[in-house]
């Protein structure tokens, strides 16, 4: 009896082991199943890249030579499209402008006095013409009062030329007036100011450059040997290349816009001694904003 007690304990104790062991074979397959989504979006391709703002910076220069009378900004200000940013001495454009004004004011004045004439010319002249058909009065006085009516009329019709060539002048005296102001040609802040007041400019030479208020964007280095991997829509991962580990997950994630259709010697490789690399840019775009400036440099991971 005693004997039969000990072999029922042993195959006891074995049954155990074997469900233990089975419990413990079980553990990995579930951590498998709980890594599978991270395998579906595996790193595939990692690029160097900067971040720019589309079209980049815009450079401002004035479309004429001259002194710079008034510099209406500082850096770091934030402008609107259309505001003035500074102007040139311009007393010469500014009474070309008065002048052509008031020579168009004065082709009015002309057009309006041989148009105020045309009426009454016009009743004397079909008056005298039914007391001609009548035989009331001599036909060649019906024939005066026609010829002064065309000449009033081809009068009238010089003047309306005259208001036109006037206005014509004003246009180009404006023209050239604004050509002293340097305007803003979209929203944006200003970076930097070359120019200042007394100081002469030349013409298309930058007086300032200005960050327009576009969507910031990455400029990714794409080695050759990874294009193929690469199509736009694609997620990315960007993290900062600066020394700080606090910048390493601060910046949101990035898709692919678009790629380059053409190769390029790469500037931002870390292994120059392998000598030129030939890459593609790639572009991507933060899918919120991101806290970075335009020309840090970023590290950009390609997923699946």
């Amino acid at each position: 009896m005693i004997v039969f007690t000990r072999a029922r304990c042993c195959v006891i104790l074995t049954v155990a082991t074997l469900m233990l062991g089975a419990c413990s074979d079980n553990t990995p397959t579930t951590s498998n199943a709980a890594t599978t989504p991270q395998e579906s979006s595996r790193k595939i391709a990692v690029a160097r890249g900067t971040v720019d703002v589309e079209g980049g910076l815009i450079n401002l220069a004035s479309s004429t030579d001259g002194v710079v009378r008034t510099l209406a900004v500082r850096e770091g200000e934030t402008v609107e499209k259309g505001q003035t940013l500074l102007t040139l001495a311009n007393t010469t454009e500014t009474a070309a402008v008065a002048v052509a004004e008031s020579e168009w004011k004065l082709a009015q004045e002309r057009k309006q006095a041989s148009l105020a004439k045309l009426p009454e010319l016009r009743r004397t002249a079909s008056r005298l013409e039914q007391a001609a058909r009548a035989g009331a009065i001599q036909v060649q006085q019906s024939d005066t009062a026609q010829q002064q009516l065309k000449d009033a009329d081809a009068d009238a019709r010089i003047a309306q030329a005259e208001v036109d060539v006037a206005l014509q002048r004003l246009n180009q005296a404006k023209a050239l007036l604004a050509e002293r102001t340097l305007k803003a040609p979209e929203a944006g802040e200003i970076i930097s100011i070359s120019a200042q007041p007394g100081a002469t400019v030349s013409a298309n030479t930058p007086a300032m450059s200005m960050l327009p208020a576009r969507p910031l964007i990455v400029r990714a280095e794409l080695n050759a040997a990874y294009v193929g991997n690469i199509s736009p829509g694609m997620v990315a991962t960007i993290t900062s290349d600066m020394d700080s580990a606090s910048d390493a997950n601060a910046l949101p994630k990035a898709h692919v816009i678009r790629i380059s259709p053409v190769y390029r010697q790469g500037r931002l490789q870390e292994e120059a001694q392998r000598g030129p690399v030939r890459v593609v840019e790639c572009i991507l775009e933060f899918d919120e904003p991101a806290n970075v400036r335009v020309g840090q440099n970023v590290r950009v991971s390609f997923h699946e």
